[in-house]
């Protein structure tokens, strides 16, 4: 008895394994509206790392504070300080960096039934002419105010505690990344 109960509980689990195989659907197989925030963000910066020739290790997938600590995914500290970019910043960049982050964010909110995120408001910011690995600085600010300083930006990005938090807990990140002192006004 007790071993015709085992054999149907084993028969029973290899059926039911099989399905939930078949019902879970592995991370490449997911439409984009089926997939989550963090794997679309995940699967963007390893492609833009990838992109720029280096390996992608485990501790470059963590959470968005550590990625500040060194080199980021897709831009090195000092990224927007190249020629070209630099071009775009003094032609008028600088004095419209605010209002066109801030275009480029809200209107990257929601893009479909997720938040759109980072690789949205990188490619914004390229259309305004800078390069790849400078406008994901410029998305990772975005991203570094959404993570900390959500409540007081969320009406407005000039109001005084959004801009002492962005400058608190953003502005060095952004330095590090872009080279350029900027983010919270």
């Amino acid at each position: 008895m007790e071993l015709g109960a085992w054999v149907l509980f084993l028969c029973f689990a290899g059926i039911l394994g099989e399905d939930i195989a078949t019902i879970v659907p592995a991370e490449d197989d997911c439409a984009e509206w089926e997939c989550s925030l963090k794997l679309h963000q995940l699967r963007a910066k390893k492609v833009d790392h990838l992109a720029s020739g280096h390996a992608l290790d485990d501790s470059e997938t963590e959470d968005h504070d550590e990625r500040f600590e060194g080199s980021e995914l897709g831009a090195q500290s000092g990224s927007c300080r190249n020629s070209a970019d630099m071009k775009v910043w003094r032609g008028g960049g600088k004095e419209t960096f605010n209002p066109s982050l801030d275009h480029c964010a809200r209107s990257c909110r929601f893009v479909g039934p997720w938040y759109a995120g980072l690789p949205c408001t990188r490619d914004c910011m390229q259309k305004k002419g800078y390069s790849r690995p400078c406008a994901t600085c410029m998305a990772e600010l975005v991203d570094c105010k959404r993570e900390h300083c959500l409540s007081p930006c969320f009406n407005k990005d000039d109001d005084p505690e959004c801009v002492h938090c962005t400058k608190s807990s953003c502005r060095h990140q952004m330095k590090l990344c872009s080279g350029l002192k900027i983010g919270g006004r």
